[in-house]
């Protein structure tokens, strides 16, 4: 080692400090190309090994192989069972959580209407799905008049958190993209507690809004965080250093006894306060 930065000071004409950066940059350098030309030639399961050796605590679905299809139901299908049959991860926690809402699957092809479902993924499952088929729609017969009725057509109402993509883009003026968004915020969340709040849904527009407004309401409750149970956690509200800040004064002065406790952290201002508390349980 010794005789390599005598090298790199005398061609290079650098201080030995310099010399020994120069040297770490080099084997660096180096091990990372071992690296990439050791993955490179890898098989899938060769790479999955390895990737176990260098991680072992890593998540099963970073390194785990494909495993054999099996018939289930995804109104009991677990997470696990849903990500090994190759469901991402994202998305399994979408069916739990669809589930846990009051969400039920009756046909096969209700599962498509969880969003972050792949159309590919979908292809491969529904042979495996342990549910019937849907119907196809009464095609009126030919030479036979159907009865026209006059009444009005019925106001659409739903629940927006239980919703899917399929109700939202019934209304006027939300498209996949809008549905998916208004989910995505709404799953952020952990619910929808007043309907004022979807006017916080990124670039929705006046009409969308409208319509959401009209059709929606709020008959489930939303998803508590257990402030005095969890050890780290997200909440759109909130800031990084805002949840490091409630975490430490509970560390430092215990459990938290009620949202005035929080007026406490400097932190947190009161309009925070205020929009953070639905979400809190005590």
């Amino acid at each position: 080692m010794k005789k390599i930065l005598s090298y790199l000071r005398e061609h290079l004409e650098i201080t030995i400090q310099e010399a020994r950066s120069t040297l770490a940059f080099l084997l660096a350098a180096l091990a990372s190309c071992a690296i990439y030309l050791t993955t490179s030639y890898m098989t899938e399961s060769e790479y999955a090994r390895y990737t176990l050796s260098l991680y072992p605590n890593a998540p099963p679905e970073a390194a785990s192989a494909p495993k054999e299809k099996f018939k289930f139901d995804p109104n009991t299908a677990t997470h696990t069972q849903l990500t090994d049959l190759g469901v991402p991860l994202r998305t399994a926690r979408t069916v739990v959580n669809y589930r846990n809402k009051g969400g039920k699957f009756r046909y096969k092809e209700d599962l498509q209407k969880i969003y972050s479902l792949p159309a590919e993924v979908y292809a491969a499952l529904e042979p495996w799905i342990a549910l019937p088929v849907k119907p196809a729609p009464t095609q009126k017969k030919p030479g036979i008049k159907q009865e026209k009725h006059s009444r009005s057509p019925q106001k659409i109402q739903l629940d927006i958190n239980l919703a899917d993509t399929t109700d939202l883009i019934r209304l006027k003026g939300i498209g996949p993209t809008f549905a998916a968004r208004i989910l995505r915020f709404r799953d952020a969340l952990g619910g929808f507690h007043s309907l004022d709040q979807l006017d916080e849904t990124y670039g929705i527009s006046p009409e969308a809004l409208a319509a959401l407004k009209k059709a929606a309401v709020i008959q489930t409750g939303v998803k508590a965080i257990p402030i005095n149970h969890t050890e780290q956690f997200r909440h759109p509200y909130l800031k990084t250093y805002q949840v490091k800040a409630m975490l430490e004064y509970r560390k430092q002065h215990g459990p938290f006894r009620s949202i005035e406790d929080l007026k406490e952290i400097k932190v947190l201002h009161e309009e925070t306060i205020q929009k953070i508390a639905p979400y809190l349980s005590f």
